[in-house]
């Protein structure tokens, strides 16, 4: 499993197919599943910062996989609101069962941006991946429990952003943090802070020569 072009197919999910893209990047690498923000606030897996994280992957030679979370773009299905855990977790297991089938045998690092980092934190017991980064994982107004994890931590967030309780994070002894000065939710005019912060990040994940 080894390209650099995007291949755009349709998996399965409980729902029904999910839509979804991947670049498998080069043999032996890690690869990168990637979930998107709220789907009732526009998100979907072509936001910025998702693309973001695609291109930093794919600078370093990382394969990455995201694709549409039930009833968003192609994907069969609909959000469930108010539901705890998101139903959206079983879009996750999905997605990381499908490459444990398809590329068994690279690790596996999930990444989740707003809402879509709530959903990581939730699949945190339900899922194989030797890492996870958390971008901006909405905790001050919503339910995100992050203390579940067991695997390396990565945790980003901005200084101005609103959604984050950055003192949740103090007692995570798995965790790094990685606080972006004057940096909102969105990531605006900031993407370069947040491109270098991945970049480090991903690098320390590299496989040793």
């Amino acid at each position: 499993m080894s390209s650099n072009v995007v291949k755009q197919f349709y998996m399965d999910g409980s729902q029904g197919p999910l839509e979804t893209e991947l670049h498998a990047g080069h043999a032996h690498t890690p690869l990168l599943v990637m979930c998107h923000p709220h789907p009732l606030y526009g998100g979907s897996m072509r936001d910025a910062v998702l693309q973001t994280a695609a291109d930093c992957a794919e600078r370093l030679g990382f394969g990455w996989l995201r694709f549409n979370f039930r009833g968003v773009g192609g994907s069969a299905g609909a959000h469930l609101p108010n539901t705890n855990p998101p139903t959206e977790t079983e879009d996750l297991t999905a997605a990381v069962e499908w490459l444990g089938r398809n590329a068994s045998e690279r690790p596996l690092i999930a990444l989740g941006y707003s809402f879509g980092a709530s959903v990581v934190c939730h699949s945190a017991k339900h899922i194989q991946v030797q890492r996870q980064i958390l971008v901006a994982p909405p905790n001050a107004v919503a339910y995100c429990p992050i203390e579940t994890s067991t695997s390396p931590l990565d945790i980003i967030y901005g200084s101005a952003d609103d959604y984050v309780d950055p003192t949740a994070f103090a007692a995570l002894s798995q965790a790094s943090t990685h606080e972006l000065p004057d940096t909102d939710h969105f990531f605006s005019g900031k993407h370069h802070l947040l491109a270098a912060t991945l970049t480090h990040i991903l690098t320390l994940a590299a496989p040793a020569n």
